[in-house]
């Protein structure tokens, strides 16, 4: 879930195709902050301009891959972090084999885009390292603080998929102050007895950490938040006992991302499913977990509501600027080609209807014509620039690396940028020429990262961009 304002010192990350990268540079308050006597880092920060050309100073030619050793057969990149104490990146990915299924691992790359040997063993860590055991853990939200210490949230396998909250020290060892030997199990969520899958995760340099997802996957499916004090334990003067839970009556609820603003206030992105329709929505919590009735109408705005033509779209990514305005991606997958969409809001969650004339753009047919143009991630820079990364299928390489650079004053595209407003990369790795797009982030010098699966899934890839 790399991050994507620096004018934050927040830092929140997306599952699953979400991704998130901060830095502690700035906003209101102090740059530091101390935790147990400790001084969170401070990265020094460039703020030049992305003109959409890839860093050959990265890795190789700009290119850093990896696989797993037999009988592993998948390095699927699921997120990706700029690790806020400014030591490097941080990739999250799921490897599988046809014996034990799949297996969450993290791998630890210096800013050279070299693998960090001193990190977990040889530079990997196994989030769970007796395969086939009962202690099946499963990351999905990854996160980092400025004091180099790795939150991961996933679902515990062995206690009926219930949430569970991992946390590890910069060199990838557990840290047992933190649960039980750094794991820390909190049952049901937003319905009991329901399968929990946490889709974000989010933390201050001060402890508190708040965590956001979903209880069970049928039409009764709950949305949540929830928020824990420095020491691990639930706040319980945050929504209900510690959680919020946004839960529509016979609906699929999940809210994919979260993002705390610097006064506590929460904006959540994510979908609610309804007879066969997926409607995107934003809302906004107060500090205390309650919804903000100024915002939007009474504390949510739900997206599908302002185009006529499309009542069906997928929730994809969300970011916001410097002045609080909100950009949001959604995806119309039922159509060939699909059709993508990005959102503006304004700070009270009321449609930019300056930006293209309506408050959206529509992205058809943008980076290959007659092909499916799904925007997978969108990240605001430190001068406010506004980028979203497409999976790009259907050019002369197969699936391309691809990112869009638009203006975010009207929406049109910034010719200034790559070739024409657009940029796209096949990274050269395996044999089928296919990378596919799962996050984008940036890192502390206003660069962006990319990253993915390649070559069928068995490579995982990540570039970066000057």
């Amino acid at each position: 879930m790399f991050k994507k304002n620096y004018n934050s010192k927040l830092l929140l990350l997306s599952v699953g195709l979400s991704f998130i990268v901060s830095c502690n540079s700035g906003g209101s308050g102090s740059n530091l902050a101390t935790q147990n006597k400790r001084v969170a880092a401070t990265c020094s920060t460039q703020s030049s301009t992305i003109n959409g050309t890839i860093d050959t100073s990265f890795a190789s030619s700009g290119v850093a891959s990896f696989s797993e050793p037999s009988p592993y057969n998948f390095a699927e990149v699921l997120q990706i972090e700029t690790l806020r104490d400014c030591s490097g990146y941080l990739a999250y990915y799921a490897s599988y084999d046809n014996i034990s299924g799949s297996n969450g691992r993290l791998i630890k790359f210096d800013n050279t885009g070299t693998v960090d040997t001193n990190f977990g063993t040889n530079g990997v860590l196994k989030i769970y390292n007796t395969e086939n055991s009962a202690n099946a853990y499963f990351g999905y939200a990854l996160t980092s603080d400025g004091f180099g210490d790795i939150y991961l949230a996933g679902k515990n396998a062995s206690a009926s998929n219930s949430l569970i909250l991992m946390k590890f020290k910069a060199d990838g060892s557990t840290d047992s102050s933190f649960g039980t030997n750094g794991k820390l199990s909190l049952g049901d969520i937003g319905v009991s007895g329901q399968d929990e899958t946490p889709t974000s995760i989010q933390v201050f340099d001060s402890g508190e950490l708040y965590v956001s997802g979903r209880s069970g996957e049928t039409t009764s499916a709950a949305a949540w938040i929830l928020k824990l004090n420095s020491n691990g334990d639930i706040d319980s003067t945050f929504g209900s006992s510690g959680v919020s839970v946004i839960d529509t009556a016979s609906t699929y609820d999940n809210i994919s991302k979260i993002k705390v603003l610097n006064d506590f206030s929460i904006l959540a992105f994510g979908q609610t499913d309804s007879s066969g329709d997926h409607i995107p929505f934003i809302i906004k919590l107060l500090s205390n977990g309650s919804l903000d009735s100024s915002f939007a109408t009474s504390g949510r705005f739900n997206f599908s509501q302002t185009i006529s033509s499309q009542t069906s779209l997928n929730a994809q990514d969300f970011t916001t600027d410097s002045l609080g305005n909100i950009y949001a991606a959604g995806t119309n997958r039922s159509g060939s080609p699909s059709v993508s969409y990005i959102f503006k809001l304004n700070a009270n969650g009321v449609l930019d209807t300056g930006f293209n004339t309506s408050g959206f753009i529509e992205i058809l047919n943008h980076h290959h014509s007659a092909f499916h143009n799904r925007v997978r991630s969108l990240v605001i820079d430190r001068n406010d620039e506004l980028f979203a990364a497409f999976e790009q299928p259907g050019g002369a390489n197969g699936y391309d690396y691809a990112i869009s650079k638009f203006l975010t004053s009207d929406g049109s595209l910034d010719t200034t940028f790559a070739t024409s407003g657009r940029f796209s990369f096949d990274s050269g790795v395996g044999s089928d020429n296919r990378d596919y797009t799962r996050i984008m982030g940036l890192d502390f010098n206003n660069k962006l990262m990319l990253a993915g699966p390649s070559d069928q899934y068995k490579i995982g890839t990540i570039i970066r961009v000057d």
